[in-house]
């Protein structure tokens, strides 16, 4: 029950907005493209503390960001969005209940470019059909060394007793057809 009351208490301090503290202050900016100047929706943006925590924490929108309930007076502004290289701030001097601004900050793409791609791939070494079942005896990692027989011994539903006797999940009149 304890725990319980615990977990609901921790829940409700993440669930309600910062700027409840009294006397926090706030951070607003506008991020946007450095090469077209548009506005970059859903970026990260992140205020610590001069310790390294988080204190604020918010996305972009169409009209920029407010970091709003930051406690801290020293803080440090990081701004993060994929395919662009990750702003940091210098450090911002907060005063109480103080609202500073940004301005426009501009993120640079950050693109590498790949020389080349290889796609490779294994044929599945079995392949079930209505009628049969195929081996593939080049995908089988016994197959390097091995016999045709030391395949079959691997595969599912197909036993082989120390004689060297084929059984088809427990059948031996079935047919085995070799291809090469």
């Amino acid at each position: 029950m304890r725990q319980t009351i615990l977990m609901i208490a921790m829940m409700l301090t993440w669930a309600l907005p910062c700027s409840f503290s009294a006397g926090a202050s706030s951070i607003k900016g506008r991020v946007v493209d450095a090469e077209d100047g548009k506005a970059i929706l859903f970026a990260d943006v992140i205020a610590r503390g001069a310790d390294g925590t988080v204190k604020a924490s918010c996305i972009t929108g169409e009209e920029g960001f407010l970091l709003e309930g930051i406690e801290s007076q020293t803080v440090t502004v990081e701004v993060m969005f994929i395919g662009y290289r990750t702003y940091n701030s210098d450090v911002v001097n907060l005063k109480q209940g103080e609202t500073y601004d940004l301005g426009t900050i501009s993120l640079e793409k950050d693109a590498e470019s790949l020389k080349g791609v290889t796609v490779t791939s294994d044929k599945n070494q079995i392949v079930y059909r209505l009628d049969r079942q195929s081996i593939s005896a080049s995908s089988a990692v016994t197959a390097a060394g091995g016999t045709a027989l030391d395949i079959l011994a691997n595969t599912p539903s197909i036993q082989v007793n120390s004689d060297g006797d084929l059984t088809f999940r427990g059948s031996s009149n079935y047919l085995v057809y070799g291809d090469g």
